[in-house]
């Protein structure tokens, strides 16, 4: 019943953590160019690899000189996210010359370990896309190096004991996200409500998942910003799902419910989810309100958004923090293969992107903030650059 259980909060968590973030809650994190440049790790700098574009999308090489890379994805469990990425990587795989199998524990952290291992004996596995519990990293970390076998983590860093990263890792900065996406609707809100309005009628509704340290992170940014913004004001609400026990849509529309119906006094609500569900739930929930245009809502994910605005949605979600699945896939797979081919090494992969303290570096994904006349353009955008389309 245990492993029941964990394996539904696994499935449940793992597509709305498209990463675990940077450790830096307080510094916003300028995106990066895609062209190596001066590294800014203060510590003691690596060594340079032979080749400085190779991980990124600017890498000139011929790849179909080699023989084609067979990677695994190797996963905690099977999830809406997994598909996400395994598709992105069947894309890519056509323009980078690379297959990816996959390797699951289904939520058993011993069958993880056991299954990984059976796929590296198999010998013709050229290295790992890994998604692991950090309680058993250093199993998986003294495996791989076993059948010397690369590695690039995906959304879950692997730190050592010092707190510094020491894996390639594609992640996401939860504190900046939420922060970012609050931030936007403040700076926009004149757009929507046209006058003055008294700061003391506004409030904040955090839609928040309290027992998951990334996804509780975007809605400590986002309160960060609200009171910046708003000194003193401290109509702040926090609607916690797992007090529900799920991340879905109906959890997300009775939690919105129950805290705008509770307090009349607020005439002017932002709104903002951890999640995409408990957005959409709210958005539905703000649809049977007669003062819909006086509620801003964001999130952070764009996959459900994008899909109410291709149909028509027109509502109090206005923008969100978006993340295309090639922000990830593609630095993922370029990182890989530069590893693979010996061109870098964990130490010298993407140092300019890399933390001062950290021994490999975390690569934040592309993102932006999109409303309804900008998402097509930024998920073209990356679609493109890692050659998606």
């Amino acid at each position: 019943m245990k492993k029941i259980i964990a394996l539904l909060l696994v499935l449940c968590l793992s597509l709305a953590l498209f990463a675990c973030g940077s450790k830096d809650k307080n510094t916003p994190t300028p995106p990066a160019p895609d062209t190596p440049t001066a590294s800014t790790d203060t510590g003691t700098p690596p060594e340079l690899p032979t080749d400085s574009t190779a991980g990124y999308a600017s890498d000139d090489v011929d790849w179909f000189a080699r023989d084609k890379y067979h990677f695994v994805y190797a996963f905690t469990a099977p999830s809406p996210l997994v598909d996400t990425m395994m598709n992105a990587w069947k894309v890519l795989g056509n323009v980078y010359n690379f297959d990816v199998a996959e390797s699951t524990g289904n939520g058993d952290a011993e069958a993880y370990v056991q299954n990984l291992e059976v796929m590296a004996n198999q010998g013709n596995v050229d290295g790992f896309f890994m998604d692991c519990d950090p309680t058993i990293q250093n199993r998986v970390i003294e495996l791989l190096d076993e059948f010397n076998l690369p590695f690039v983590c995906m959304f879950n860093p692997m730190y050592d004991s010092s707190g510094a990263a020491i894996a390639p890792t594609l992640a996401l900065d939860q504190y900046q996200s939420g922060y970012d996406s609050l931030q936007w609707l403040i700076d926009n809100q004149k757009t929507y409500w046209p006058g003055d309005v008294d700061p003391a009628t506004i409030g904040l509704l955090n839609l928040d998942w309290s027992t998951s340290p990334p996804l509780h992170d975007r809605c400590v940014g986002a309160t960060d910003a609200f009171k910046k913004a708003f000194p003193g004001n401290t109509n702040i609400f926090d609607a916690d799902g797992v007090t529900a026990g799920n991340i879905n849509a109906e959890v997300g529309y009775n939690l919105t419910s129950q805290i705008v119906a509770a307090h009349t006094e607020i005439k002017y609500w932002f709104a903002d989810a951890c999640v995409e569900d408990f957005a959409q739930g709210a958005a539905r929930y703000f649809e049977t309100l007669t003062t819909q245009d006086n509620i801003l809502l964001t999130d952070v994910g764009s996959v459900m958004l994008a899909i109410e605005w291709d149909s028509g949605y027109d509502g109090a979600w206005k923008a969100c923090y978006a993340i295309s699945d090639y922000a990830y896939a593609g630095p993922a797979a370029l990182g890989l293969i530069a590893l693979a081919d010996g061109r870098a090494t964990p130490a010298t992969l993407w140092p300019e992107r890399r933390a001062a303290g950290d021994k490999a570096t975390i690569w934040i994904a592309e993102s932006s903030i999109v409303t309804k006349d900008t998402y097509k353009e930024y998920l073209t955008g990356i679609d493109k650059k890692y050659g998606a389309q």
